[in-house]
């Protein structure tokens, strides 16, 4: 019964280093960071999406579930 408690407190301090970790690389741009690569990818396919729509006959954003394409 004594490794549940040594499991929680590991549980515990991984969590605050993701934490602190993702904060760090949220205030710190970078071309190497993951979550700023991850959102300009995003913001290109997008881009992309509008300029180009699969289906011609929709217009810019009258496609049916197009704003759902944000989530």
């Amino acid at each position: 019964m004594a490794l549940i408690p040594e499991l929680i407190n590991v549980f515990v301090e991984n969590t605050k280093n993701v934490y602190q970790y993702t904060v760090f690389q949220l205030k710190h741009p970078a071309f190497n960071n993951i979550y700023y690569c991850v959102l300009l990818a995003y913001l290109f396919c997008f881009t992309l999406e509008v300029i180009l729509p699969k289906q011609r006959k929709h217009g810019l954003l009258s496609r049916k579930g197009f704003w759902l394409d944000t989530f």
